[in-house]
C-alpha cells in the first residue's frame, strides 16, 4: 500500500518536536554509544569470551577452577571487562539511573531474572556457604552482554559478527589441528594437577628407549635374541598392543611432562 505524507503535517510534526528539543533533532544515542572508544570495549569483550577459555586461565596462574586465590582470580575477565565497559558506557548518558530504569521496564523479564540471581547469591552466602563467584560468570555477566550488544547500530553489528564468525572459525581450526597432531595448546588442568597424555603405548615405550633398551637386551643375550625381540614386537605392533593401550600421566604445575610424555608437549 502506497501512503504519501502531506507536507503541512510534516512541517507542523517538525514545529513541534523543534520546540521540545529546542531545535534540535531528537536523541536516537545507541548504548553503549557511538565512538572508537566504547567500540574498543566491545571488541575486547568479545575477544575475551571467546580466546581465554577456564583452562588457559588455570595455565596463566589463576586460581579459576582451583581452590585458594583471590574472588577476583574466580571472575572471568571478560565478565570484569564487561561490567566496566556497562559503567564507563552509563556515564555518556545524561540520566544513567533513568536509563536503567527504562531498560528495566523495557525488559521486565531481565529485572525478575536479577531478583532471582540475588536471591540465590543470598542462600549461597547465607545458608549453603559456599562460593557465589561463578553466579557472576553463569548468570550477570549474560544480561550485561545483552544489555551491551542489543542495541549496536547496523555497520557495528555487522562489524561484531565478521569478528565473532572469525574468532569462531579460527578456533575451530586449532581444534582441528590439535586433534590431528594428538596435542594441546593449553594444557588440562584438574585439581591443580595436569594431565599429560594420552599417548599410544608405543608412543610412551618408544620415547622411554625401548628400542635402544631391546638392543642390549639383545647383544647381552644372545641366545634369547629372537625371543626378547618378538616380545617387544608384540607390546609396540601398531596394529596390536601398541596402539590399543593408552597412557596418561599426572603431574604437579610447574613440573616439566614427564617421562615418555615429551613428544605430547603436556
Amino acid at each position: 500500500m502506497y501512503a504519501r505524507l502531506d507536507p503541512e503535517l510534516a512541517n507542523a510534526h517538525w514545529s513541534r518536536t523543534s520546540a521540545m528539543t529546542g531545535g534540535a533533532q531528537p536523541d536516537t544515542q545507541h548504548f553503549p554509544p557511538d565512538g572508537r572508544l566504547p567500540g574498543l570495549g566491545l571488541a575486547l569483550v568479545a575477544v575475551l569470551f571467546v580466546v581465554i577459555s577456564p583452562l588457559a586461565l588455570v595455565a596463566l596462574g589463576f586460581n579459576y577452577d582451583e581452590s585458594g586465590g583471590s574472588p577476583l582470580e574466580k571472575v572471568h575477565p571478560a565478565t570484569l571487562l564487561s561490567f566496566a565497559v556497562l559503567g564507563l558506557s552509563a556515564l555518556y548518558v545524561r540520566n544513567p539511573l533513568t536509563g536503567l530504569l527504562n531498560a528495566l521496564v523495557a525488559y521486565p523479564g531481565t529485572l525478575v531474572f536479577l531478583i532471582m540471581i540475588g536471591l540465590l547469591i543470598v542462600h549461597s552466602i547465607r545458608v549453603v556457604s559456599l562460593p557465589f563467584t561463578f553466579f557472576f560468570d553463569t548468570f550477570l555477566a549474560p544480561v550485561v552482554v545483552f544489555f551491551l550488544f542489543k542495541d549496536l547500530c547496523d555497520q557495528r553489528a555487522r562489524r561484531f559478527a565478521l569478528l565473532f564468525h572469525t574468532l569462531m572459525m579460527v578456533n575451530a581450526c586449532i581444534g582441528i589441528v590439535e586433534f590431528a597432531i594428538a596435542d594441546r595448546i593449553t594444557p588440562l588442568v584438574a585439581n591443580g594437577l595436569v594431565i599429560d597424555g594420552p599417548v599410544t603405548q608405543a608412543e610412551f615405550l618408544g620415547d622411554l628407549g625401548i628400542i635402544e633398551r631391546t638392543s642390549r637386551l639383545m647383544h647381552a643375550n644372545p641366545a634369547r635374541a629372537g625371543e626378547i625381540e618378538l616380545g617387544v614386537a608384540r607390546i609396540i605392533a601398531p596394529n596390536g598392543m601398541g596402539t590399543r593401550f593408552k597412557v596418561i600421566g599426572v603431574r604437579t604445575q610447574g613440573l616439566p611432562p614427564l617421562p615418555g610424555f615429551a613428544q605430547a608437549g603436556g
